[in-house]
Parts: structure tokens; sequence; C-alpha cells
């Protein structure tokens, strides 16, 4: 099996990059990411690297310039933004004709920043992991591994919510937490991403005894310790002995 970083973990390792481009001073992300596939960095490397640069502050949000107004004319009442939906104070914005009357603006470069929601930041943690349960290397508490799932909403019982990204922590005898923070989810992402998705995906398997691919439960100790049953392994390309599965030994029922 290749020792080679993944794409998932390349890409993972530009995103970290783009958002400290300043502090590392790096002006093309492109090519600093182009130049460690070149030199075929290992996974292991790619997981170092992510560890390193998940420990650094990200790049502080660049200040709106001194001459923002420029020749904008003040506004002369108090209004909300149609730019960005907050507040702007009597003579603080600016103002333009719409199609309704007139309206409202901050400043250019003076919109707060909106407040990314709870769905909109799993969809950017978990953009390229896919969907399954995972252990990784405890990200908090006292435990050696934190395991999770992540699903997709399938919209059923609320169609809005269709599409979106669901983190459960997976906790012995508790079952399923739905109340994980936002530093908790993003390091757990950043394990994920260090690991590999496979390697995190097996690692379940071998610890839990259900597949991390598809949650069956793993009745051979062959399967037990590859972490995965013979379907998972032929459909995603995993190493697997059929004749030492059909020869272990049977540890439940129902399952592979």
């Amino acid at each position: 099996m290749s020792t080679t970083a993944t794409a998932n973990q390349l890409a993972f390792v530009a995103s970290l990059i783009r958002e400290r481009a300043r502090t590392l001073h790096i002006d093309n992300v492109d090519a600093a990411v182009e130049a460690l596939r070149d030199q075929r960095i290992t996974k292991t490397g790619a997981s170092e690297m992510i560890e390193r640069l998940t420990r650094m502050p990200k790049d502080p949000v660049a200040a709106a310039p001194v001459d923002a107004r420029g020749s904008l004319p003040e506004n002369r009442y108090a209004g909300e933004c149609v730019l960005c939906g907050n507040a702007v104070a009597v003579r603080a914005g600016t103002y333009r004709r719409g199609a309704g009357g007139w309206d409202t603006l901050h400043l250019p470069g003076q919109c707060p920043a909106k407040a990314q929601t709870w769905a909109e930041l799993l969809a950017e943690l978990f953009e390229a992991i896919p969907d399954g349960r995972y252990a990784v290397e405890a990200v908090s508490g006292t435990n050696d591994l934190t395991f999770v799932k992540l699903a997709t909403n399938k919209g059923v019982f609320n169609p809005s919510k269709a599409g979106e990204r669901i983190l459960r922590h997976i906790v012995g005898g508790s079952g399923e937490v739905g109340n994980v923070t936002a530093d908790w989810a993003r390091k757990v992402a950043a394990a994920i991403n260090a690991a590999g998705t496979d390697a995190a995906t097996i690692l379940y398997g071998q610890h839990v005894g259900s597949c991390g691919f598809c949650n069956t439960e793993l009745t051979r100790r062959y399967s037990r310790d590859m972490g995965y049953g013979p379907t998972c392994a032929d459909k995603h390309g995993l190493p697997f002995d059929h004749k030492a599965y059909a020869a272990s030994q049977l540890v439940g029922e129902g399952g592979e």
C-alpha cells in the first residue's frame, strides 16, 4: 500500500497553509503544495505537517483601509446594511439608490464578518471526508481514542436540512452524543485528515467490532483484526484474505 500522502491530506494542508500564508511568508499556496506533491511527501510527513499547522494561529483579518469612505456620501439615517444585514449608525456608512428606495451600506471593507453557522462549519471541515465511522487519537479527555460518526442529513424529517453534515461523538455506554463544540469538531477533522480516512475507519472497526464503512457487525476474528469484512474489502479495494476469513473463529452472528 502506498505511503505517499493522500489527495485529502494535501488538500487539507493547502487549506491550512492558505489560512496562515502571511505568517508563513508564502505568496503562492498552490505552488507550495505542488512542491510537496513533487517531493512525494509521505502520509506520516503530511500528518506531522497538519499537526504543526493546526497549532499555529491563523492570519489576522486585514483591517479596513483608513480612507474607506473616499468620495462616498454619509448616510443621514441609521439602517440595516443591505450587504451583511448588520446595523449601520448615522454617518458611519453610506447609501445608494435601490430597487425600493435608498439602501444603507457599510463602507467598503467594514461589514462585520458573518458568523459561520454550524452547518457551514461542518461542510467546510468535512468536505473531503466521506460519511462513516472513525477512530483517531484522542482529541480531548483521557481516553486513548476518540470515536465519531459522520453522516449526511437526508431531510426525511426536515427537508430544509437535506445535505447537511452530521457529526456525532460515540461514547462507550452513552451511545452517540450530538452536543460537540466547534473546536472539538476542528480537532476531529484535522485528526482524520492526518491519519487518512481509510486508516481511521479501519481503526474504528478494529476497536469497536463493527465495520466503520457500513456499521455491520464483524463476526469473525479475522475481520475484527482487519477492521472490516469481505464486502467492504472488495468495495474499497482493501487487502483481504478470504480463505483466512472463512477459516477464522466465529465471534458473533449475522454479520461479516
